[in-house]
């Protein structure tokens, strides 16, 4: 009806016309027109940041409290991933990570990130019947914290002692 409608003209439309309007007919036209030259429009900038990546760069985050931009940058050209620091900023930001320095870190974690590296130590007496009577010993000990061993460095009758 549009394509016949602009053939017959606004007057001629008038006359015939009884169910739209010509102006109604017309604008079909031109729409009918306008998406016969629409194209695809190529994007224009960088492309977004992937999802799976954007994911990665979360999990990262939330998992490592002590990374850095640096860190999960590095993290991420090891799977194969190139990322500016700035885009992992701002990704971080939008998710509402704050920078590692503001990044609140609990002692679970803090424990949990260093425990390799803890050492606990204990100096305690226990007193031992002996067939000179109660006698006191000392301890000392040390408990590796990350594998739970224990080291018994000594134990003497006289803690001064060399």
């Amino acid at each position: 009806m549009a394509a016949k409608g602009k053939l017959l003209g606004r007057k001629l439309l008038n006359q015939v016309a009884t169910i739209v309007t010509p102006d109604t007919l017309l604008g079909w036209y031109r729409r009918l027109i306008a998406a016969k030259w629409t194209y695809k429009r190529n994007r224009v900038g960088r492309p977004g940041l992937m999802r799976h990546i954007k994911r990665l760069i979360f999990m990262m985050a939330t998992n490592n409290t002590s990374w850095g931009y640096c860190r999960i940058q590095g993290a991420l050209k090891n799977k194969g991933h190139t990322v500016a620091k700035s885009t992992i900023a701002k990704t971080l930001k939008e998710t509402g990570i704050k920078p590692v320095p503001d990044r609140p870190t609990s002692w679970r974690t803090l424990i949990r990130t260093h425990a390799d590296v803890i050492v606990g130590a204990d100096f305690f007496t226990t007193e031992v019947w002996s067939w000179r009577g109660l006698v006191t010993h000392y301890t000392l000990l040390f408990i590796e914290h990350g594998s739970r061993i224990v080291h018994i460095a000594g134990t003497t009758w006289s803690p001064d002692d060399p």
